[in-house]
């Protein structure tokens, strides 16, 4: 019965890493080039804005001050208009001397948030759509979370941008909250193209196809990172093997263990990073692809510990 077990566990592994590996040269590319502007202080910032939008629902916190990160204002949170805990927020910060509005939407705390996140593969964008006019298509569960506190947001960042006089925006968002900030610095850049916006999201799920990200990029240009661990495994989401592509520059850090994706997707752990100042490694060629390596690194380290499991249980 174990020689069994064994051998239906090896073909299995055997099975999902070749497969992977087989698929491995047909995801798509995605690059990018070195902005000018200190990127570390804009990520210190949004790490800690995106990690303080996971408590907006209890008491307001106050967020984590450090000689890149002056200390913020009060903020003015949005959301849906039918449900009590806020979608997100909006301050006001100094980063590198310039006052900027921060935008933060929260990530992935509910079960609707995980079935938004896994579900609605590709929804096309309809062609009087308001926030992408280019044929392009997106993820239909968080363009529809999207549009439905949109208003809200619009209405709360005019808000702020009366109170204090700013024309420059930081958006910013973890996991499904990084996917949301997306489309949200789509819709601000497109019918603002004056305002100075800049995105920076942290272990995101894909948003667009190819001629969504491609556009979203044209219109971003410069200005949009997306920032995530080795051994994550929710930048995956919205498979590049049916259509689904990132957007922006990607960087990431180094993980101490890729079988442990859950501490890997924590904006706590990225956020710790940033702040004692890790490297960042740029990806060359193709994130997607390095993302879809780690994959692979997981099955064959959970393989041996399988196998090595097994193998004690006939020593």
């Amino acid at each position: 019965m174990k020689k069994k077990a064994f051998i239906t566990l090896t073909a299995l592994f055997s099975c999902i890493y070749f497969y992977l590996k087989a698929m491995h040269p047909m995801l798509v590319t995605m690059h990018g080039t070195k902005s000018k502007r200190n990127i570390r202080q804009y990520a210190v910032v949004a790490a800690d804005a995106s990690e303080k939008a996971y408590h907006l629902s209890t008491a307001p916190v106050k967020a984590t001050v450090t000689d890149d990160d002056p200390k913020p204002t009060e903020h003015i949170t949005f959301g849906e208009p039918d449900k009590k805990d806020a979608a997100g927020f909006i301050e006001k910060r100094e980063i590198d001397g310039v006052p900027t509005l921060i935008i933060s939407f929260k990530g992935t705390d509910s079960v609707d948030d995980v079935i938004t996140d896994v579900t609605g593969g590709i929804g096309i964008f309809k062609k009087e759509d308001k926030i992408c006019g280019s044929g392009g298509k997106a993820h239909i569960g968080i363009y529809n979370k999207y549009l439905a506190i949109r208003q809200d947001m619009l209405n709360k960042l005019e808000q702020a941008k009366q109170l204090h006089k700013i024309d420059n925006y930081l958006i910013t968002g973890h996991s499904l909250g990084g996917a949301l900030a997306t489309l949200a610095a789509l819709d601000l850049k497109k019918h603002q193209p004056n305002k100075e916006i800049d995105l920076v999201t942290f272990s995101a799920p894909k948003v667009f196809n190819k001629a969504g990200a491609d556009y979203t990029d044209k219109v971003l240009r410069d200005k949009s990172y997306r920032l995530y661990k080795e051994g994550d495994l929710v930048p995956l989401l919205g498979l590049t093997i049916i259509g689904f592509k990132h957007t922006g520059k990607a960087l990431h850090f180094k993980s101490e263990s890729k079988i442990n994706p859950i501490k890997n997707h924590s904006i706590k752990e990225i956020k710790k990073d940033i702040v004692l100042g890790k490297a960042v490694h740029k990806n060359q060629k193709n994130p997607t692809e390095e993302m879809h390596k780690n994959i692979i690194d997981i099955l064959k380290e959970l393989f041996n510990n399988i196998k090595n499991a097994i193998t004690k249980l006939f020593n």
